[in-house]
């Protein structure tokens, strides 16, 4: 999948996120109707150094023909680690 994102600082150590995504998907017997889905993600990140943040999330995924069955909503915690920043 590929997608588009925007953080928004909230403070010294929270970050606010939002993603978008297009992409295929199927296999292993889920009904995607044709395959091609769209996912949006919420996340929020709490900073503890300049490499590694806590995030949790929430997200949805969409099926975007013939009304596939797979619409899930996602949760998620993890750690995210900066390899690169564009500015």
């Amino acid at each position: 999948m590929l997608g588009l994102g925007y953080a928004l600082p909230l403070g010294e150590r929270w970050t606010a996120s939002i993603e978008g995504h297009l992409g295929a998907a199927g296999g292993g017997g889920i009904d995607t109707g044709g395959g091609l889905v769209a996912a949006g993600r919420l996340e929020l990140d709490y900073a503890l150094n300049d490499a590694l943040a806590i995030s949790a999330g929430v997200g949805k995924m969409q099926t975007l023909r013939g009304g596939g069955g797979a619409k899930p909503v996602t949760f998620h915690l993890g750690l995210k680690t900066a390899f690169t920043t564009f500015h």
